[in-house]
């Protein structure tokens, strides 16, 4: 059997429906703003994501954020055989976050509920070209193809309360209930005609995947905040738990030939794998800083530090695929600043990375994982509105890394004959990611 295409699912990374990233989503109106540095500050309820200290600083009782718009890019380096590269685009609209807030004495609760990570995308790419004929070899028509389906989608609800213990010291905690559920189809193949002197010969395979991964996710946090005039400081620890995991893959396969193919060669198949093995995920410590120099401008700093979660390689029993993996040790910053125009109109500009957690080890087989680290920067303003403050605004992420996606050696496995060419790069590519979210927000 010929074989051509260098790409077999399912690597699925998409910027809101993203395994290997913690930072997917910025959630709130200034916190985006402000690239996400927001330990430190608390000017409306999305501080119950950030640090739920903050609560009892806020004057607003109800924050919204609504009609997020995402986009992105993905471009993976010379995956098919002709040297072209695969693009995945994506555009999504994203709910957002609704918080309400109240304040008693020194005490402050809240509620919240947010789309912390969504996504969805329809990729579908062929690449068409001919082989000419030579001395010992026919002419041929050859048809690769990939396409890739993505429905992700993760809501977060998260109860907070908080004490002042002083003008200047709040302790807060939060307790967050996540539910992830992430589904795709993706698949590759190729259909190849040989044009003999009396007849025109068709061959070739398709090879597809369904995953659905479901989680319950426990998200207990505690949080600092120290505030004296315009300067002050956050602190915040967190960390997610897996409760509950649902985890199946369909696989099919099909394979066909003008010749006949050798007897343990599976033309085709159609296996489902199950799994409620549970991912361990990191400690989240952040740290924030924040100075108002003036009435017209502000500064803001933040430090996420995730430690590295180890988890025992659990793989499904027929086909080797990886359950579980573990996630590197990560440090993401994050720098504000916002200008006042008017009273009632600032400016707001930030800067902050999302780099990745996956780790590529070619000792494991059958290991997809991506290593892109992100940079971004965010725009926004903020007015009024029937005099509500509202703001608008927008971010861009950008990166460029490695990504691994050894899936194909698993239809290669299972069918008896290698359907995709081997290589001496461990399935290995190099890759490029662009996003941009858009979104405004309202505080009443």
């Amino acid at each position: 059997m010929k074989k051509y295409l260098a790409l077999m699912l399912v690597y699925a990374t998409q910027l809101t429906a993203d395994e290997f990233h913690n930072n997917n989503l910025l959630v709130g109106g200034e916190s985006i703003s402000l690239g996400g540095a927001y330990t430190a500050l608390s000017n409306d309820l999305s501080v119950m994501h950030y640090n739920p200290a903050g609560l009892t600083r806020i004057k607003e009782t109800k924050t919204a954020s609504v009609n997020t718009v995402s986009w992105e890019r993905t471009e993976h380096k010379n995956v098919f055989s002709n040297g072209n590269n695969l693009i995945r685009d994506s555009l999504s609209i994203v709910p957002g976050f609704f918080g309400i807030g109240h304040t008693d004495k020194n005490w402050a609760y809240g509620l919240s509920f947010g789309v912390i990570d969504y996504g969805q995308e329809k990729t579908v790419q062929n690449e068409i070209y001919q082989v000419p004929a030579t001395q010992t070899t026919p002419a041929e028509h050859t048809d690769e193809y990939a396409y890739i389906t993505v429905d992700n989608i993760s809501y977060q609800l998260t109860l907070a309360t908080a004490l002042k213990l002083s003008d200047t010291l709040s302790i807060g905690t939060g307790l967050g209930v996540q539910y992830r559920d992430f589904r795709t189809l993706q698949g590759s193949g190729v259909v190849n005609q040989t044009y003999l002197p009396t007849a025109t010969i068709y061959s070739g395979f398709d090879a597809r995947r369904r995953y659905r991964d479901q989680h319950i996710v426990l998200q207990p946090s505690l949080g600092l905040l120290w505030k004296k005039h315009d300067l002050s400081f956050g602190l915040n620890l967190s960390k997610d738990i897996a409760a509950k995991r649902n985890y199946d893959i369909t696989t099919t396969i099909l394979v066909t030939s003008p010749t006949q193919l050798p007897s343990h060669v599976t033309p085709i198949l159609r296996l489902y794998e199950s799994s409620k093995e549970k991912q361990k995920f990191p400690l989240k410590l952040s740290f924030g800083g924040a100075y108002k120099i003036s009435n017209s401008v502000r500064f803001s700093l933040d430090v996420h530090h995730f430690k590295q979660a180890n988890n025992e390689l659990k793989t499904l029993q027929k086909t080797g695929d990886i359950v579980t993996r573990d996630l590197k040790e990560l440090t993401n910053f994050a720098f504000g600043t916002n200008f006042k125009i008017t009273k009632l109109k600032q400016v707001y500009i930030g800067f902050f990375t999302d780099k990745s957690n996956g780790i590529i080890d070619t000792n494991i087989d059958l290991q997809r994982v991506e290593d892109i680290d992100l940079k971004g920067v965010s725009l926004a303003y903020k007015g009024n509105i029937y005099d509500y403050p509202f703001t608008i605004g927008g971010y861009y992420k950008w990166g460029e890394g490695r990504a691994r996606y050894a899936d194909l050696r698993v239809a290669d496995t299972l069918v008896g004959i290698p359907l995709y060419p081997n290589n001496v790069n461990n399935d290995i590519a190099e890759a490029e990611k662009r996003s941009f979210i858009g979104y405004i927000s309202l505080d009443f």
